[in-house]
This record gives C-alpha cells, sequence and structure tokens, in this order.
C-alpha cells in the first residue's frame, strides 16, 4: 500500500506529528490524529467537524487527558493503531473509487473498529460511523 493524501489529510498528518512531538511521543497514533482534528477550525473540514460534534471542549480534554497519560514503548514512527487506521482509511478509499485518502476516509476509519479505543472514545461523545456518513 503506498498511499496518497490530499492537501488536507496531509495537512491532518503533519498536525498529528507536531502533537506527538508536543507530548514527547517517539510513536504517532490515532489518539494524535484524533487531536489534530479536534484542533482543526479552519474551511470545510472544521466545518464538518462542527456539524458532527467533533469540536466539543470535553471531548478534547478527555483525548489529551488519554496522551498524557500515554507511555511510550517501540521504535519511533507509527503506532500499529495508527497503521490500523491507515488501512482502514486507504480500504475506504479504494471503496470510494478515489486515487487518495482523503479526510473523510480518516473520519470513517476512526469510527470503523469497534475493539480500537479511538472508536470507542468517540462513540461515548455520540460520534459513530454512521453520524458521520449522514453528514457527508
Amino acid at each position: 500500500m503506498t498511499p496518497k493524501y490530499d492537501t488536507a489529510t496531509y495537512h491532518l498528518w503533519a498536525d498529528s506529528k507536531k502533537i506527538a512531538q508536543r507530548y514527547r511521543h517517539r510513536q504517532m497514533s490515532d489518539v494524535h490524529v484524533l487531536m489534530a482534528l479536534l484542533e482543526h477550525k479552519q474551511g470545510n473540514v472544521g466545518d464538518f467537524l462542527a456539524e458532527i460534534g467533533l469540536n466539543s471542549p470535553k471531548l478534547r480534554e478527555h483525548c489529551g487527558r488519554i496522551l498524557e497519560k500515554r507511555s511510550e514503548t517501540g521504535k519511533p514512527g507509527k503506532a500499529p493503531e495508527l497503521d490500523k487506521l491507515l488501512t482502514r482509511a486507504w480500504e475506504e478509499s479504494q471503496r470510494s473509487q478515489s486515487t487518495f485518502i482523503r479526510f473523510d476516509h480518516i473520519m470513517i476509519a476512526l469510527t470503523q473498529d469497534k475493539r480500537a479505543a479511538v472508536t470507542s472514545l468517540l462513540a461515548k461523545y455520540g460520534i459513530t460511523q454512521q453520524v458521520v456518513l449522514s453528514a457527508l
């Protein structure tokens, strides 16, 4: 898999990496991606996030607490849960016959894996795959 990203998703990865660095984490995870989304407030992406309720200050605080408590193990780079998120986003882009992984593919992927902590966290705040799909 050699994914290509649209501009919004490329910036999302860059912001996620900065958040990992801010928390002094060696590995970037799906929680860093979620925090980057929570901090995004501009343009169409920001409007979409507000529409589905992803602008909740409580959710942002909760995500911040998770990142603060996160212990670092493993080699620098991507955490296994981020690899799984990327795989799901890539599969979603293929399903929609897109040549790029777009922001909406990331949003769907964040809500797909019922075993993933980030999916459970989003669901706790009412953000499910159905909510995301309905808003697209």
